[in-house]
């Protein structure tokens, strides 16, 4: 339905709450014209000859059960409904909307680029699983990636022993739902912490919905890897993780 009236001229335009219908798409994870199936490669260190390799996306989904999204994804249209009206409260608030602003200005356009070639992902131990690596020199104030997952209630019991869920903040405040990357995700879900990060989490608003997105607070050089502080909370348990 949504490729025959894109095909009879029809506009993509943002709803009551700035959401368009290319971006509803992608965060209902529905693939269509609109938000086409990913079909690229990843960087992967072996250690078995110490060298960086591009993987099919479909083989690291196949060997650690999961699904690769560049995009939230969220459990409802009411969920989605939800935030975006947090959201366009938060924004009437000045000192939000000027922060909003100047993050967005800073990194807007790298928001929609792939950043893949920025690093790669190698297994270290399994204490610690898989990390991420600059796989080339990285300026500071660099976009490297926005957490993805789904986006859905907080459910303490069920998410203490997940390694992969990410407190879905609006504008630095603890909200309801959270970001389980656990089954559907992207690279920042193999990202390790460190009390010296060498990247910063950030929200930002954009068409209508926050987003928690990485950048590089120090200039990174190649080889080194990419952490960031998972604040006060921490949990240094993880579960053992697949090979790859």
């Amino acid at each position: 339905e949504v490729d025959r009236l894109l095909k009879n001229g029809a506009q993509d335009r943002p709803d009551v709450w700035g959401i368009t219908a290319k971006e509803l798409s992608r965060l209902l994870d529905q693939k269509n014209v609109l938000n086409p199936p990913l079909a690229k490669e990843i960087l992967i260190y072996r250690n078995s000859d110490e060298k960086v390799h591009p993987l099919p996306l479909a083989e690291l989904e196949e060997r650690l059960k999961m699904t690769y999204t560049d995009s939230l994804i969220f459990d409802s249209l009411k969920t989605i409904h939800q935030v975006a009206k947090k959201c366009a409260r938060k924004l009437h608030k000045e000192k939000f909307r000027q922060m909003n602003h100047w993050t967005l200005a800073l990194h807007e356009e790298e928001l929609e680029k792939k950043r893949e070639h920025l690093f790669y992902i190698r297994w270290i131990n399994r204490y610690l699983g898989y990390g991420v690596f600059a796989a080339r020199d990285i300026p500071s104030l660099t976009y490297i990636g926005e957490y993805t997952g789904i986006v859905q209630k907080r459910r303490n019991r069920k998410n203490r022993f997940n390694d992969y869920v990410f407190s879905y903040d609006l504008c630095g405040k603890s909200t309801r739902w959270c970001i389980d990357a656990q089954e559907k995700g992207n690279f920042t879900r193999f990202l390790n912490h460190s009390d010296k990060p060498n990247l910063t989490s950030r929200w930002l608003i954009r068409n209508g919905i926050t987003h928690i997105i990485f950048y590089s607070n120090k200039r990174i050089k190649k080889g080194t890897q990419l952490t960031y502080c998972y604040g006060p909370l921490y949990w240094h348990r993880r579960s053992s993780p697949a090979l790859l």
